[in-house]
């Protein structure tokens, strides 16, 4: 993913985008809110990581600057203004989500992989199972069986991780992203619906394994 990062706090910002180049993600970094401007408007990001107290340019005026342009980049304000109605104003801006300053690498880790364009394999294939996400189709010992858009991208994140225990919280952060309030039981439902269309015994399963009180594995 290509990442801008516009934060005048050198600590914050050195931490944030070395911690994303770990992680393969490139990161274009901004010291003050023209350049941060200039960068958004000129050059193509997946997301769009924006505090708000920067100098020459507030990240509220970026922000919503970006909206009239027309453009839908995903933008994620990370700031110590944390009020009720900062909040309000950066969603009423066009922000995407909004991070309160002090954070966790994890949770801004997380919010970026949600709101960014990082995918799952497209095509997958395990023994006698190909899977299409695109399409929708898995097709299992020469039979091609019709998914859901959310039961393609369980079984993908699954079988992309085949022999790795996957906790519901995991699932459920890839596949339902910002739609969390679904609930833990969505990836249960979604699991029961997938092992009715593979398993031969679905209250046996064979190939999507039940790890009591963590989560799910592609055996």
């Amino acid at each position: 993913m290509r990442i801008l990062l516009v934060e005048d706090d050198h600590s914050i910002r050195r931490a944030v985008a070395d911690h994303f180049s770990i992680l393969t993600w490139e990161v274009t970094e901004a010291m003050d809110g023209q350049l941060g401007y200039d960068l958004a408007m000129n050059e193509l990001f997946d997301v769009i990581i924006l505090d708000v107290m920067l100098p020459q340019i507030s990240g509220f005026d970026i922000c919503k600057s970006i909206r009239m342009e027309g453009k839908n980049c995903p933008i994620i304000m990370l700031t110590a203004k944390s009020s009720e109605e900062d909040v309000l104003r950066g969603f009423n801006y066009g922000a995407t989500d909004y991070v309160r300053k002090p954070f966790s690498l994890a949770e801004l880790t997380a919010r970026v992989r949600i709101h960014g364009k990082e995918k799952l394999d497209t095509k997958l294939t395990s023994g006698d199972f190909a899977l299409d996400v695109n399409l929708r189709m898995l097709t299992m010992k020469g039979t091609d069986v019709s998914l859901t858009e959310k039961e393609a991208l369980v079984l993908a994140y699954l079988m992309e991780n085949q022999g790795k225990v996957m906790t519901r919280e995991a699932i459920l952060n890839r596949v339902w992203g910002n739609q969390y309030l679904q609930g833990i039981r969505s990836v249960d439902r979604c699991i029961k619906t997938l092992r009715r269309k593979i398993e031969s015994a679905p209250a046996s399963p064979v190939y999507i394994k039940t790890v009591r009180q963590v989560g799910y594995l592609w055996a």
